[in-house]
């Protein structure tokens, strides 16, 4: 796709988050991952806190720029880098720990082990168990449906989220929760998916 991140769009951006002296040159930082894959952004965002992040929707949209939301790379599907503006969510770290109903409200950029470090205290830990857990953000395991070397026994990133405050594409802000009703947007997907089944499920995987 065809886009020009124009002078204004940048200086949009660039109002927005936090300081970015501390990591250098971000154009190359965040232009890989994991993967052999090397993209060359455009733009990259470090946001401060979750206000931030619909005013990047916003000025993306208005300036069809592709945005891609990041967390510590660690993917190895490539799925961290892309043309545009990427948006760091490294710094959206809170975590509250509920030990009566056994759950935690975490930011994207919560890093695996200091949740599990968190929920140890009540006895508790989230079971996906990454490799890259030291690093790896419970943002990018949602979106990458990471799994760990017990995910047999624990499951995956999927099957251990109860609910999700997401934002879409046009910056609604929807609660997605396994115990309510499917929202309307989300109704056109799973007519996808049931509709080509027989190509998901062998092309696919479990996974």
């Amino acid at each position: 796709m065809d886009f020009d991140f124009s002078l204004e769009a940048s200086d949009e951006v660039l109002a927005i988050g936090a300081s970015r002296d501390q990591l250098g040159d971000g154009l190359a930082v965040f232009g890989d991952d994991q993967t052999v894959r090397i993209e060359v952004i455009e733009q990259w965002l470090l946001a401060a806190d979750a206000d931030d992040l619909p005013l990047a929707v916003d000025a993306c949209a208005r300036h069809g720029i592709p945005l891609t939301m990041r967390g510590a790379g660690t993917s190895l599907a490539g799925q961290a880098v892309g043309r545009g503006l990427v948006v760091d969510c490294s710094r959206l770290r809170g975590i509250e720990v509920d030990a009566a109903s056994m759950t935690a409200t975490v930011g994207p950029g919560v890093v695996l082990d200091d949740l599990n470090r968190a929920a140890a205290a009540h006895g508790l830990m989230f079971g996906p168990d990454v490799a890259t857990g030291s690093r790896a953000t419970l943002g990018g395991m949602i979106g990458n449906n990471a799994c760990g070397s017990r995910a047999l026994a624990y499951g995956r990133t999927s099957d251990n989220v109860r609910s999700l405050t997401v934002m879409t594409a046009e910056g609604q802000i929807v609660e997605l929760d396994k115990a309510a009703p499917t929202h309307d947007f989300v109704r056109p997907l799973e007519q996808l998916v049931a509709g080509n089944l027989a190509t998901i499920r062998p092309e696919f995987g479990r996974f």
